[in-house]
């Protein structure tokens, strides 16, 4: 009987970590929107990030930018790759005009 009520608790706690990730990447995106058209240094990130997902580290945040690189809604800035803007791909899906990747947990639109 623990063993099923273990695994229960180690599915939502992987429920809970990827929601953790999706709304990481939101939230991200939406700084960097906000900041625009300056860019932003990953530790400015990381300090509004963890703001809303408290246990977030710098190296997930990284992760999650190298995220949003690939999926090109946000592009580096500068030679030491440390600062990052939001490219017009990643302005779309903020403004609800593109489809959002299923790796970010961007709300429904009311």
């Amino acid at each position: 009987m623990g063993t099923g009520m273990e695994a229960e608790k180690e599915k939502l706690r992987t429920a809970l970590d990827e929601a953790c990730i999706r709304v990481a990447r939101w939230w991200i995106l939406r700084c960097l929107d906000v900041a625009r058209p300056a860019t932003v240094h990953e530790e400015v990130l990381a300090c509004f990030t963890q703001q809303v997902v408290h246990d977030a580290t710098l190296k997930e945040i990284r992760r999650h930018l190298d995220y949003l690189a690939k999926c090109g809604l946000v592009s580096t800035v500068g030679s030491n790759g440390n600062s990052f803007t939001v490219t017009a791909a990643g302005i779309d899906v903020v403004e609800y005009n593109a489809e959002c990747p299923p790796g970010i947990g961007r709300p429904t639109r009311v």
